[in-house]
């Protein structure tokens, strides 16, 4: 029974996971927030818009295919424009209720892997709390952070 506890334990997290990077990828408004972008010069990046430019890059041979795959599971890619005559920024974003050292790590590593495709990057973390271990990381990989409270649940009345 043990191990069943903890394999249904294991499912419950991965779905309590699946639904908080849901709820926080809802809108661009929390990315914006951690990389200080003005409200409407942030926009998500379409898996369409994402894989043409991957493709484009692994063809053109500035992008290997494994780091194009990396960069694609990424729990989301944005645009920025910082302002009207700058080139664009893409914020690559990691998501995780608990921040990491390996969150902030996989996402200025996935950031690097993109930027090698000629464009400017930007690793965000998105989370609701950070570990011990994450600050440190935050700091040494120049990764943005932005903490984002679970949302609220209100139970339904019964009656």
């Amino acid at each position: 029974t043990e191990i069943v506890t903890r394999r249904i334990g294991g499912h419950v997290g991965r779905l309590l996971g699946a639904e908080y990077e849901a709820w926080v990828m809802r809108t661009p408004r929390t990315v914006a927030g951690a990389v200080g972008a003005a409200p409407g010069t942030l926009r998500p990046m379409g898996l369409a818009e994402l894989e043409a430019h991957l493709d484009a890059a692994v063809v053109a041979g500035t992008l290997r295919p494994e780091f194009a795959e990396d960069v694609a599971r990424a729990n989301g890619v944005f645009v920025w424009r910082p302002e009207p005559d700058r080139d664009l920024v893409y914020c690559v974003v990691e998501v995780s209720i608990t921040v990491r050292a390996d969150d902030v790590e996989r996402a200025a590593s996935r950031a690097a892997e993109l930027a090698q495709s000629g464009i400017a990057t930007r690793a965000v973390v998105l989370g609701d709390a950070l570990a011990e271990d994450a600050q440190r990381a935050l700091e040494v990989e120049d990764v943005a952070w932005r903490r984002v409270p679970p949302r609220r649940v209100v139970p339904a009345l019964v009656d």
